[in-house]
């Protein structure tokens, strides 16, 4: 069969963000929940991976055998469907179907080597082109060659193999070397030379190291997998004309549990500078990210946290409560936000719900983070606390808790203050030439609304949905 694929999809612009196993970091892998979240993150193609059960079943599913040692090719699909968790092991069809709906692209791992053939009838039934056709077996890519079909096929490299020489038989080389030490050294300018000179595209193992990212997504690469697909082609892009600070109230809380280390990722990972986290204590001082006084709405306990040993806490489950199929989630310590946060390079809004401030600070100030950091708290005792400091922090103030402006800026010196939208925004500009930075809060998902406050072009936006706001900021300045 001829190629009749278009060749323009093979040669993006940028790196395609291939979600591997779906959104996996945050949604059970190979779900169709995990492929619809990749879907929302940007993802532009899902990387699949194929069994084939007793009774000639495609299913989408990573291991050859179940967790209870038995093999898939020797079960049939509804005992297999039986032994895993619900939404595990989907049809390959649901997922193709999904994808066609989506528009999609399905970038296939065939794992069972007896699989090859139905999957053609599939793929030739649904005449769908968006479609890699991928294994780490070469005599199986060889073979369905050899059947005839039109798709791009790639080869998987494991590493300590010349991928010149292993890939040669395929299109694509897909280089599995997520677990060698720096491994983008070895992308240099004659490896791309060479992948020129045999006319190959390249595709990239799973990487969720945003810093190494930062150099891979500039590459000349066909695309990257990765667990959390947001991180390839982020979302979210400063625009010179308002370079606007994005703070995510309590994280990417609309896509994954509120102040979790999954939505604090997710924030990051799709572009945007500031996390909102609220900070409490533990019966036993620890400093924990949690909005209320107790445990009982966000997760799988109930109980006031400040009269619990963090010790106790270790099963508690963020991630379940949320949704079932999403990924465990504990309660986060402060310490591991801030290490995610000095990860990415990114920025924390800290509110300060009941702990010692100078606790919050000491822990700050051990990952030298102060620069990163803006503080506040409703409670008026830890605010005089936070302004009397004797550590150099920014904090911020809001407009509604004083009369007048000068009540402010003539007794404070507050790096921020925030205005909601019911304030008077005139004064705005007064604020500007106080040399204090500007931010509106605003946690609704009104349009006319979010189209007012990029008119009015604050230094942050403290909101509750990002990627709406991020939406609309995008087509203002595409015009």
């Amino acid at each position: 069969m001829e190629k009749d694929y278009n060749d323009l999809w093979l040669n993006p612009k940028k790196p395609y963000s291939i979600a591997h196993r779906g959104a996996s970091t945050y949604y059970l892998e190979n779900t169709l929940e995990s492929f619809l979240f990749a879907n929302t993150l940007g993802a532009d193609f899902w990387e699949v991976d194929i069994q084939i059960t007793k009774d000639n079943q495609l299913i989408v599913f990573h291991d050859s055998c179940l967790p209870t040692g038995e093999n898939i090719v020797n079960l049939y699909f509804s005992e297999v469907r039986n032994k895993l968790p619900l939404n595990s092991a989907p049809l390959f069809e649901d997922v193709l179907n999904l994808a066609i709906k989506l528009n999609t692209g399905i970038y296939l791992d065939i794992k069972a080597k007896s699989a090859g053939e139905n999957l053609l009838n599939i793929l030739n039934k649904y005449n769908y082109p968006k479609i890699i056709i991928g294994s780490f077996n070469v005599q199986l890519i060889k073979d369905l060659k050899a059947i005839g079909h039109s798709f791009p096929s790639s080869i998987l490299i494991p590493p300590g193999f010349d991928p010149f020489k292993f890939g040669e038989s395929a299109e694509i080389i897909h280089l599995c070397w997520e677990n060698i030490k720096e491994p983008e050294k070895l992308l240099d300018n004659e490896f791309f030379a060479k992948c020129k000179q045999k006319n190959k595209k390249i595709v990239l193992w799973h990487e969720e190291n945003p810093n190494r990212m930062k150099k891979l997504r500039n590459l000349p690469l066909l695309g990257i997998c990765s667990n959390q697909p947001e991180l390839v082609n982020p979302m979210f892009k400063k625009n010179s004309n308002w370079p606007v600070k994005v703070v995510c109230h309590r994280g990417l809380n609309r896509y994954a549990p509120e102040n979790s280390i999954a939505s604090t990722l997710l924030a990051f990972g799709c572009g945007f500078s500031h996390v909102e986290i609220d900070v409490r204590e533990t019966k036993d001082k620890e400093l924990v990210v949690l909005h209320d006084k107790t445990l009982n709405r966000t997760s799988n306990t109930s109980g006031e946290i400040y009269k619990v040993n963090f010790s106790s806490l270790k099963s508690i489950d963020l991630g379940k409560k949320y949704n079932s199929s999403f990924t465990n989630q504990p309660l986060p310590l402060l310490k591991q936000i801030l290490e995610i946060a000095a990860l990415y390079d990114s920025c924390l809004y800290i509110e300060i719900k009941n702990a010692e401030v100078k606790q919050v600070m000491r822990l700050v100030d051990s990952y030298q983070f102060f620069e990163k950091c803006l503080f506040w708290s409703e409670d008026k005792t830890i605010m005089k606390d936070i302004i009397n400091s004797n550590f150099k922090i920014n904090y911020m103030l809001r407009r509604q808790d004083f009369d007048k402006l000068t009540d402010i800026t003539d007794n404070y010196n507050p790096q921020v203050i925030e205005y909601t939208i019911k304030d008077d925004l005139n004064e705005l500009q007064t604020v500007k030439e106080k040399r204090i930075e500007t931010m509106i809060a605003y946690m609704g998902v009104n349009e006319k609304i979010f189209k007012k406050i990029i008119k009015l072009r604050v230094d942050y936006v403290n909101i509750d949905q990002p990627i709406f706001f991020s939406k609309l900021y995008k087509q203002e300045f595409e015009l």
